[in-house]
C-alpha cells in the first residue's frame, strides 16, 4: 500500500504523514526535536497522531522534517542520530525515558 503524503506545503513540509499508534506507550510524548546538523528546533504543532506514534513505536520513521531546512533527513546517518528530542536531548527515534511521561512543550 502506497501512502498518500498530499500536497506539499509552502514551508516544505507534506500535508498528510503516516501514523501507526498502539496501545502501550514505551517513550514519553515529546513535541519538538532538534537537527544536529542545522541546530534548529522543529516543533511538531496539531500533530497528535505523529506525536503518539513517536511514543508508541519510535522506530516507525526512518526520517523526519527539519523546519529550518525544510527538508526531509534520516533520523541516522552512518550509525549517529541527526535529530534529538527537545526536552530531554536523547535521539529521535530512539526508546528512552519514562513511557507516556508527557513532555510536549519542554525544552523549547
Amino acid at each position: 500500500m502506497i501512502f498518500d503524503y498530499g500536497p506539499m506545503r509552502k514551508d516544505g513540509q507534506f500535508e498528510n504523514h503516516p501514523t501507526e499508534v498502539k496501545e502501550v506507550y514505551v517513550a514519553p510524548l515529546r513535541d519538538s526535536y532538534i537537527h544536529i546538523k542545522c541546530g534548529g528546533q522543529t516543533i511538531m504543532y496539531g500533530m497528535d497522531g505523529v506525536i503518539r506514534t513517536y511514543a508508541t513505536n519510535p522506530g516507525f520513521y526512518g526520517g523526519t522534517f527539519c523546519a529550518v531546512c525544510h527538508g526531509y533527513f534520516p533520523l541516522v546517518i552512518e550509525g549517529a542520530p541527526q535529530f534529538r528530542w527537545s526536552a530531554d536531548d536523547t535521539p529521535v527515534g530512539e526508546i528512552h525515558g519514562e513511557p507516556g511521561k508527557d513532555l510536549r512543550g519542554v525544552g523549547r
